[in-house]
């Protein structure tokens, strides 16, 4: 969040208008955040799968054919939907940013300023839309991957035990 929106409210200031503020400074730091929380997600995803497909293609002799199935079904489909979802998002974004570029287009000075306040406020019922519908794909993702991983966790825990 930036020093900026941190300010006390100039003198004179109705309460309307400093609540208006509070509530734009609120919601840039929500979007920062959930910005932050996505890229690091998006990090720690990534590592995880590479980790596991590599520990699984390294050890997959020891496993049953079911249990090397298994497991790798479980992170593919993760992978994929956590893949697909990424890939949803940006196709999504980079269309709305483009053809919001589109409608300027020829526009005068002042009708810019209305198209980028009616954009932004469009694109925060579609930032809404999308962080709902993370919030839901992501334990999808995490779930599918934790499977995986447990599958392959307890093969090898069943191979040391049974010696």
């Amino acid at each position: 969040m930036n020093q900026d929106s941190l300010q006390p409210p100039p003198p004179g200031d109705s309460p309307e208008e400093v609540q208006a503020r509070m509530f734009e400074a609120l919601m840039r730091f929500q979007a920062e955040q959930f910005s932050s929380a996505k890229a690091f997600l998006n990090v720690v995803m990534i590592a995880g799968y590479a980790g596991f497909f590599a520990i699984w293609s390294f050890t997959k002799d020891f496993l049953t054919e079911r249990e090397s199935i298994s497991a790798a079904l479980m992170l593919t489909f993760s992978a994929t939907l956590f893949v697909s979802f990424e890939t949803f998002q940006m196709f999504f974004l980079t269309r709305t940013t483009h053809g919001f570029a589109r409608s300027l287009q020829g526009s005068t000075p002042l009708e810019i300023i209305a198209k980028l306040q009616k954009f932004g406020q469009t694109q925060k019922i579609r930032a809404a839309v999308l962080a709902s519908s993370w919030t839901i794909i992501v334990p999808i993702i995490y779930v599918t991957a934790l499977i995986g991983v447990c599958i392959l966790g307890y093969a090898f825990v069943e191979r040391l035990i049974d010696g």
